[in-house]
């Protein structure tokens, strides 16, 4: 299993993702930098189904599914994501070893729990550290990095605990 992001460039419709911007060309840098937020999806894929993607702000998903939604699903509660730049919400919903998502579109998949929880995480990880590097210069958009960031020490706590 694959858990990683894809950003939109709004002015020609093209997703590119995290791999493909690791090292973004001089054009790109200056159109990231000038991005208010990072509209985008979470891709999840190779678990055994189509891809499973969730688009919106990527700043909302790092903090509420790879953070937030991780520590709540290893205590074995769900969550209720809502989009924030578009309609509809995501569910999460853990099931012993498993999680099932769904979206309001009704797409639907169910994951390793463990496995899912530690992808979210890293992407969140990967996620944050793109950003920052790619916004250095905007000091109120790394405070908001900064606030999402406080969501990742329980994600992180809870997968440690679900190792041990």
């Amino acid at each position: 299993m694959r858990v990683y992001f894809r950003v939109l460039f709004p002015s020609t419709g093209e997703m590119r993702s995290e791999f493909e911007l690791a090292a973004p060309t001089g054009e790109q840098a200056q159109k990231l930098a000038k991005m208010y937020e990072f509209e985008g999806e979470i891709v999840i894929s190779g678990y055994g189904g189509p891809d499973f993607l969730i688009a919106g702000a990527l700043e909302a998903w790092v903090q509420n599914l790879c953070f937030d939604a991780v520590a709540r699903t290893c205590a074995g509660e769900p969550s209720s994501i809502l989009n924030f730049n578009g309609p509809g919400r995501v569910e999460v919903v853990p099931d012993g070893d498993t999680v099932r998502m769904q979206t309001d579109a009704g797409e639907a998949a169910v994951f390793p729990r463990d496995e899912l929880a530690a992808e979210l995480v890293a992407c969140g990880v990967r996620f944050l550290h793109w950003a920052r590097e790619q916004k250095a210069q905007d000091a109120g958009y790394c405070g908001n990095l900064d606030y999402i960031e406080g969501f990742l020490g329980p994600a992180k706590a809870a997968l440690e605990r679900r190792t041990k």
